[in-house]
């Protein structure tokens, strides 16, 4: 009769457990599946409630309250994530028609990369470089001016010192005055 119990066991342990149950018996957790759930907010919820909740939240998941941690710095990134498209109304609004229709949400882990926003940032970056070239540009004509004033300004000096036939003495050399010779006593 030994033989028919572990047979038992198996018809009633289905050959294909759910994942919740293996992810609890090994002590995970199961991730959140949307954004709302990692905030821990309903779907309803208002700006200022989201606000409330990301902000008690990232005070427990700070990577700066165990810096040794790095899956709690991957859990931070992750509710930044969330705070960042549901505080804004229109990230908001995609987010949850993704959520509607069926389609699979962009998941906590994954970042939105929008190619708008990718074109964005790449024209804010070429602009950025078109204006520190043309400070640069700027910068050095006026350098190269003040340079060429500093030359020409140098060589006018000179000119005017030897039309005058005046010699500037070097500090060190003390300055002679003419002789004074007392009355009287002339040669």
């Amino acid at each position: 009769m030994p033989p028919l119990l572990p047979l038992r066991l198996c018809r009633l342990w289905p050959r294909n457990p759910p994942s919740r149950l293996l992810g609890a018996a090994a002590g995970q957790r199961s991730r959140p599946s949307t954004y709302y759930e990692l905030l821990g907010v309903h779907p309803g919820a208002s700006t200022e409630e989201v606000k409330r909740a990301f902000f008690s939240k990232s005070k427990e998941l700070h990577p700066d309250r165990d810096p040794g941690n790095p899956s709690l710095h991957s859990r931070f990134v992750e509710l930044s994530e969330a705070y960042r498209v549901l505080s804004r109304e229109q990230s908001r609004r995609s987010y949850d028609d993704q959520l509607r229709s069926g389609s699979p949400p962009k998941s906590p882990r994954t970042t939105v990369h929008d190619k708008s926003a990718h074109q964005t940032h790449r024209k804010v970056k070429q602009m950025h470089l078109n204006f520190m070239d043309e400070k640069d540009r700027i910068i050095t004509a006026f350098y190269n001016e003040a340079r060429a004033r500093a030359r020409a300004n140098r060589g006018i000096l000179q000119q005017e010192r030897q039309r005058l036939g005046q010699r500037q003495p070097p500090p060190s050399e003390p300055t002679q005055g003419p002789e004074i010779v007392p009355r009287g006593a002339g040669p």
